[in-house]
């Protein structure tokens, strides 16, 4: 290290390369002390940086929890939190937008939509009570089949609104506790929409990223659905058997639920137009890799 000083100096100018060595020295000291400083100044960088994001999730997870304020000023609030704190460019939060599911959810929100201003959860949860006979037992496993079934195809929380809005408008007419019906229908959405690509947000999500298709969720989680909504069947059945005893015979023996017609008659074109929409999308899900078009 020290030859290239003494090849350059003059052999009688000693002083001058002991100055000369001792600047060198100077120099590498500086500049490793500055090294030493630059890696823990990073590392710190990156550990506040991951303390400021996780305080930012946990607080916009605090206000959807506790509803201070609606979920998507909570959640854009927490970008914008992001974004001001330099975690997060906008190139990057962009980037992170999928909109392939988005487009997914926007198009079934829109076949819901039209099923609902047609009336169709109404006009089906009134026509199960009347075929059921308004048998409570009857009606808890009917009405448990089919919001399973329809938290399979359209967004389970949909259903259940819908389905709850119905069994309690029946629970009402016959005299009936509706806290078994309704728990056993909020168990079946949550079991129905794991059965399909379709049936919940996140399966949209798991899809994308991973390329699996509707059959594919169909075929391995549809099976594991059937188990899950028989046990829970069988549960709810063993846990209201003593609300259902507690009807009286002439409610057990009713043969119709008296609604309005007009809220049970439901929009034939737009039902038409909205389910025929619905079997479309779903046989087009079913056959996406014959025909070529993927859900996302």
């Amino acid at each position: 290290m020290n030859n290239e000083y003494y090849r350059n100096e003059p052999h009688g100018n000693h002083s001058g390369k002991r100055s000369s060595y001792a600047e060198y020295v100077r120099r590498e000291r500086t500049h490793l002390d500055d090294m030493r400083a630059i890696v823990p100044r990073t590392t710190m960088q990156i550990v506040s940086q991951q303390l400021i994001a996780l305080l930012i999730f946990v607080v916009t997870y605090i206000l959807l929890a506790t509803e201070y304020r609606e979920a998507t000023i909570a959640t854009m609030a927490g970008v914008a939190a992001l974004w001001a704190f330099g975690i997060l460019t906008p190139e990057e939060m962009v980037s992170y937008v999928d909109l392939s599911a988005i487009g997914l959810l926007f198009g079934m929100m829109i076949i819901v939509g039209a099923l609902r201003e047609a009336r169709f959860f109404r006009w089906v949860g009134v026509y199960v009570a009347n075929a059921c006979r308004c048998r409570p037992m009857h009606l808890l496993v009917t009405l448990t089949l089919m919001t399973a079934g329809l938290s399979a195809l359209l967004d389970n929380v949909t259903t259940v609104l819908f389905m709850v809005t119905v069994t309690i408008d029946i629970a009402e007419l016959v005299k009936l506790d509706p806290k078994p019906y309704i728990l056993s229908e909020i168990v079946a959405s949550n079991i129905g929409g794991i059965a399909t690509l379709i049936g919940d947000p996140p399966n949209i999500m798991i899809a994308t990223a991973t390329g699996f298709s509707f059959l594919d969720f169909l075929v391995n989680m549809g099976p594991v659905a059937l188990v899950a909504l028989a046990v829970s069947l069988v549960y709810f059945r063993m846990e209201s058997m003593k609300n259902m005893k507690k009807a009286k015979a002439e409610q057990q023996r009713q043969k119709t639920v008296a609604i309005e017609g007009q809220e049970v008659t439901p929009d034939r074109r737009l039902l038409s137009t909205g389910l025929t929409t619905l079997v479309g999308a779903v046989l087009l899900f079913s056959l996406q890799d014959i025909v070529g078009i993927y859900p996302t």
